[in-house]
């Protein structure tokens, strides 16, 4: 099965974003520990979770949602994710 260049652009374009977006949520959580002492707050269970988890979180979960919504189709035009 041959794909079309259009199709395989598409997919360069989407990986290059996501690895942008993971290599920011690493510098997010590389910054957290090397230049403030992260607080750490308790689960519950004996599970542990810093300042730097839930920043990590909060930035992939706002624009992974992002991503999602331009590939699932959601939008009628493909729209520009500006990255923090």
């Amino acid at each position: 099965m041959q794909v079309s260049k259009k199709i395989n652009d598409s997919y360069s374009k989407d990986l290059e974003l996501i690895k942008r977006v993971v290599y920011k949520a690493g510098q997010i959580a590389k910054d957290a520990f090397l230049k403030n002492k992260p607080q750490i707050f308790d689960k519950g269970g004996g599970h542990e979770v810093t300042s730097a988890d839930i920043a990590v979180n909060n930035y992939l979960s706002k624009y992974l949602k992002k991503i999602a919504l331009c590939m699932g189709g959601y939008q009628k035009k493909p729209r520009t994710i500006t990255l923090d």
